[in-house]
């Protein structure tokens, strides 16, 4: 029976892939710096931009000028009424986490914007200190949290890194994304009813 459920956030909580893509796009233009959208998904600032060479000190000026943008995007965005509804229901069976490579007041902001907070008993961020997605830490510290089994838990993902991240953690994971929600929904449905 699974009785935790550990979501993502971007991608299934919320539909922010386009925001980041165009926000990317946009600081590193002066750069001369394209990219495939492939290159982002999945990966910490960090991570991204390690892709392209930059040093210590440009790619702290380019996380400090995102996050200021990033910060009210997070505070405004409104989350899928298909999303809010499903949470609220899946809030009443199951206990509920975020195991995300996004910042603590990012999501923060969003849940709190979107009245949610309440719904979710648990969050590992980029600054929680465990090594970022494709490694296990950040899943195998919700297990310890929640003092559960690995078959009592079920983990929400949309990127191969975050589903890497679950296998790596010995955990049964469902492709949810925003492209796809209702299909989406209806996996999750049949993964949650099959135990």
């Amino acid at each position: 029976m699974k009785k935790i459920l550990l979501f993502d956030f971007d991608g299934v909580l919320i539909d922010s892939e386009g925001f980041y893509n165009n926000l990317w796009k946009s600081l590193l233009k002066d750069y001369k710096i394209c990219f495939d959208e492939k290159c982002l998904i999945g990966k910490t600032n960090q991570q991204f931009l390690m892709q392209f060479d930059f040093d210590v000190p440009q790619i702290a000026n380019l996380i400090e000028i995102k996050a200021k943008i990033e910060t009210n995007y997070f505070e405004r965005e409104k989350m899928n009424p298909l999303i809010s509804l499903l949470i609220a229901q899946l809030s009443s069976k199951y206990k509920m986490g975020i195991v995300s490579n996004n910042n603590f007041a990012n999501i923060k902001g969003f849940l709190s914007n979107n009245k949610c907070s309440d719904y979710f008993d648990y969050l590992v961020t980029s600054e929680s200190g465990v090594p970022a997605k494709p490694a296990p830490d950040s899943y195998l510290n919700a297990i310890s949290f929640f003092k559960c089994n690995k078959e009592q838990v079920l983990v929400l993902e949309d990127s191969p890194i975050g589903m890497k991240a679950a296998e790596n953690a010995g955990l049964d994971c469902v492709l949810f994304t925003h492209h796809a929600l209702k299909q989406s929904i209806q996996k999750l449905e049949i993964a949650l009813n099959s135990n």
